[in-house]
């Protein structure tokens, strides 16, 4: 009594892809420009919480998360975040 077949070998084509682009791809045009942005963002986020360390008693190694920061301080570092991005 057989309980299954074996189905016959497949063999696939491999088809040549015609299209030959450079690597690395261009993924994203203005890459170079988003980096520096995101640059300066990051770095008002941490200015911002770098200030509000300051007037902590915060353990030796403990950082800042902006979680920790109370509703008016969070209010105030998305508004600057916020002009900084659209400037």
């Amino acid at each position: 009594m057989k309980l299954w077949q074996a189905d016959p070998l497949r063999r696939l084509e491999v088809i040549p892809d015609p299209v030959q682009e450079l690597l690395p791809l261009p993924v994203v045009p203005d890459w170079e420009q988003q980096v520096a942005r995101a640059g300066r963002l990051t770095g008002l986020i941490d200015r911002h919480l770098n200030y509000e360390e300051r007037g902590r008693r915060m353990l030796r190694g403990e950082k800042l998360t902006p979680i920790g920061l109370c509703p008016e301080q969070r209010v105030q570092m998305l508004t600057d975040v916020r002009m900084a991005s659209h400037s």
